[in-house]
């Protein structure tokens, strides 16, 4: 990239697009979109409206490094430290999972399955596998009288977490620990939800070159089945639960039927069902007490 007074936004546009569609990242022109208004304090609206204006030394250098780890191929979440989840905006950074966009429809699968709200009434909600927090945060954000009770067995996940719920001025509803699933937890609640690591050993090595050179493997790998954490959550799970309460799992399209038949052996729920994400695939697990 050239470094002179005259390098406007849209200079810097369609250079960064050019460039790293040459590097072969298949949304170039999205990448170009977040990297620009990050490195230039806009919103993305705000740097097609601002073609003319020139990128301060700073602005440049910004730029530069970002496109330098894109063309890489380091997720853009990374690189702009946020990701929008629902209402919120998430703070991510390497070592914890990025929220992904079909993980919201885990949190409209967790607000049908809550009670009406109740005047006084406060609903204890446990968030498994929290990661940055998203899953929690959203349903603390969006359920005024839910508190979430949040682990995770990274202690960087956990440090995340409670940092996303500062910023999202949610600490006095969500508090994550750093524990194996259910640690020491002694309490009963009216939802546990969790996205664990799910992904099964033959996946593992197909996944995309994005994902697997950044993200966490602790976040990803369930084992050979990719069920180890959906078992141990499915059968501890009832212990914790209030009356007629569920637990909610998001899985991989591969196992969620086997997550199923799992859960129907214990004899422990009194139903269990599977719930397709938006495109189709088989991928949530709901076992009701």
């Amino acid at each position: 990239m050239q470094s002179n007074n005259a390098w406007t936004i849209e200079r810097a546009f369609n250079w960064t697009r050019d460039y790293l569609d040459s590097k072969n990242d298949v949304q170039a022109r999205l990448s170009t979109e977040w990297l620009l208004a990050d490195a230039c304090g806009l919103s993305r609206i705000e740097v097609y409206t601002q073609f003319d204006k020139p990128l301060s030394p700073d602005e440049r250098d910004t730029l530069r490094d970002s496109v330098r780890r894109r063309a890489a191929g380091e997720p853009l979440q990374y690189i702009v430290g946020e990701a929008g989840f629902r209402h919120l905006m998430i703070k991510v950074q390497p070592g914890v999972l990025i929220p992904r966009p079909e993980t919201e429809v885990l949190v409209d699968l967790a607000l049908e399955a809550l009670p009406v709200p109740k005047e006084g009434k406060v609903l204890n909600v446990l968030d498994l596998c929290t990661g940055s927090g998203c899953i929690g945060l959203a349903l603390a954000f969006e359920r005024p009288d839910v508190h979430v009770t949040a682990t995770d067995i990274c202690p960087k996940a956990v440090a995340l977490a409670n940092e996303n719920a500062q910023i999202n001025n949610l600490t006095d509803r969500f508090a994550a620990s750093q524990a194996d699933l259910f640690g020491a937890e002694s309490k009963i609640f009216d939802l546990i939800v969790s996205n664990p690591p799910y992904i099964p050993s033959e996946g593992m090595d197909t996944l995309p070159k994005e994902v697997a050179d950044f993200e966490p493997m602790l976040a990803l790998h369930g084992g050979r089945d990719g069920l180890d954490y959906a078992k141990q959550i499915l059968s501890e799970a009832p212990r914790y639960l209030q009356g007629s309460s569920q637990v909610i799992l998001e899985l991989d399209v591969r196992n969620a039927h086997l997550a199923v038949d799992f859960a129907v052996q214990l004899n422990t729920y009194t139903s269990v069902n599977i719930v397709s994400d938006l495109t189709g695939r088989e991928r949530f697990v709901l076992a009701k007490k």
